[in-house]
């Protein structure tokens, strides 16, 4: 039952058992239970679709609705010339006589009769022949047509003859009967009255026995309608839990995807905030480093450290990671973004300051400011300024001591104290210094300028 193929055979057979049995509302459900199945499953083979069209037919003609039947009796024709099997096609055009009959449509019964007939004869089908011509003389009966009705009937007696098909004799006698009371041929009706009288005491007890193998189908069909509707509803349930299943992976898959964007938007949003505030501070003179109350600026300054690297801290007023070494370098995965971050929070530090006397400008003491490690605030440096770490701060200082000149009028008299300004302990190396960034020595400097002064100023 797991396969749509049975499960639509299983319709079939059904519906074919109750229109035997003449319980034409229960094959009317099974119609309609299959209609709907094939909607769902339009794959199933033709050759099934032909037979179950040909039961609906029947059923829907027992029902006296005869355009459904049409319709079904023309679906199952129209696929059944493209396998042409002729045992089917004999079936069905047999059927679309019995219904255009019914219908009162005798000419357009008869032609399919017609058909059904050189079916027949083209696979020698003795049986369908002798139904066929049952059928056409019933059909001329009707019609008015004794004669041709009679022909057709003793057609079908003749084949039958020699036959023990006792329900066809049955129907043909009755056909002869009803043909002598139409006709005035009392010698028909009483010679066929007595045939028809014998062939029934043999119907009778075979359907006696019958009624027995009747009784035993009908409750193998209730046990298998049951194990259908059992089926059915398992395999319902299984496409719910199916569905749900779907919906929550796709939903999960969902909300993975769109946490990973909140946190990755947020994390670099906070490390841009954070940065921000790390630069002000170094403008304001201010600690570089959250202090232990601030939880924002300790949750903040906990992210920058996760995106950009380990932050060195002291052990009294700044922020302290136990689990971490002060030595320990960032993770060589650090961003170029983040080098140039710390090259120029380097620069706003050293231009904010107005004098370099008794400051400390080791490489250790700047990156602990700055929030880095020596490696790699050398490599900042080293990247965006093309100088070395000594050389760069060097600069800064020079640039100190120029402006301090600038504005002095006595190089000799205040060498010593530009040399304070800049930090230089001793007068060689602050010499050294300025002629390196200048080219030039401070009392060669100072006479360039009071030239280039007086000439631009002369009074």
């Amino acid at each position: 039952l797991e396969n749509p193929r049975h499960i639509f055979n299983a319709y079939i057979s059904i519906l074919s058992v109750y229109i035997q049995l003449k319980d034409y509302q229960s094959a009317l459900r099974y119609t309609d239970l299959g209609l709907r199945f094939l909607s769902d499953h339009p794959d199933i083979d033709n050759i099934e679709k032909s037979r179950f069209y040909v039961n609906a037919g029947i059923t829907y003609r027992r029902m006296s609705n005869f355009t459904g039947s049409e319709s079904m009796y023309l679906n199952a024709l129209k696929i059944s010339e493209t396998l042409y099997d002729p045992l089917l096609l004999a079936q069905i055009n047999s059927n679309l006589g019995n219904l255009y009959k019914d219908m009162g449509d005798y000419d357009r019964a008869l032609n399919h009769y017609r058909t059904s007939v050189e079916l027949s004869e083209s696979m020698n089908n003795q049986i369908g022949l002798s139904i066929n011509y049952i059928n056409i003389g019933s059909a001329y009966k009707l019609k008015g047509d004794y004669l041709d009705s009679r022909n057709y009937l003793t057609k079908a007696e003749s084949i039958l003859k020699s036959t023990s098909q006792n329900g066809l004799k049955s129907i043909l006698y009755t056909e002869f009967i009803d043909l002598g009371n139409l006709s005035s041929d009392t010698v028909m009706s009483v010679v066929y009255k007595e045939r028809y009288d014998e062939v029934n005491i043999l119907i009778n007890s075979v359907e006696k026995q019958n009624d027995l193998l009747r009784t035993s189908n009908l409750l193998n069909l209730k046990v298998l309608d049951n194990e259908i509707k059992q089926r059915r509803t398992e395999l319902e349930l299984a496409r719910k839990r199916n569905q749900i299943l779907w919906i929550l992976i796709v939903s999960l898959l969902i909300i993975t995807v769109i946490y990973t964007i909140y946190s990755t938007v947020q994390r670099r949003l906070l490390f841009e905030l954070y940065q921000t505030r790390f630069q002000q501070a170094l403008i304001n003179g201010l600690p570089v480093l959250p202090s232990n109350n601030d939880r924002s600026s300790l949750s903040m300054f906990r992210i920058m450290r996760s995106m950009k690297g380990y932050f060195r801290t002291s052990s009294n007023d700044q922020f302290q990671d136990s689990d971490e070494s002060s030595a320990e370098l960032i993770s060589e995965s650090v961003k170029e973004d983040g080098l140039e971050a710390y090259y120029k929070a380097l620069v706003v530090y050293l231009n904010q300051l107005e004098s370099f006397e008794n400051q400390q400008f080791t490489l250790d003491e700047l990156a602990y400011r700055i929030g880095t490690n020596n490696k790699y605030l050398s490599l900042s440096v080293k990247k965006y300024s093309g100088l070395n770490f000594s050389d760069f701060i060097n600069s800064f200082k020079v640039k100190r001591c120029v402006q301090v000149m600038n504005q002095s009028p006595n190089i000799k008299s205040n060498l010593k104290q530009i040399q304070d300004v800049g930090g230089f302990k001793s007068k060689a190396t602050f010499l050294r210094a300025f002629k390196k960034v200048t080219g030039l020595t401070p009392s060669q400097y100072q006479k360039q300028f009071q030239y280039v002064n007086e000439k631009v100023n002369p009074n």
